[in-house]
């Protein structure tokens, strides 16, 4: 009985471990449905000295995250 309440607790701490690196890691990437930094360009801030929306057919994907690029 011991070790089934043992093995409980570790799930649910587990559980709330994972949906906390889930919610910093949305918060990092500014994601939306999984694009980061809501579909802009994260060059264009550099390149354009503003705002650029991405295009979606000229993605790139790193660490599950997805860019856009315009």
């Amino acid at each position: 009985m011991k070790k089934l309440v043992l093995l409980i607790v570790a799930l649910v701490f587990a559980i709330n471990i994972t949906n906390a690196q889930t919610a910093l890691r949305v918060k990092q990437f500014n994601l939306e449905k999984g694009i980061a930094i809501q579909g802009y360009d994260p060059v264009a801030y550099f390149t354009q000295n503003k705002a650029v929306k991405g295009n979606n057919k000229m993605t790139s994907i790193a660490e599950g995250v997805t860019y856009y690029f315009a």
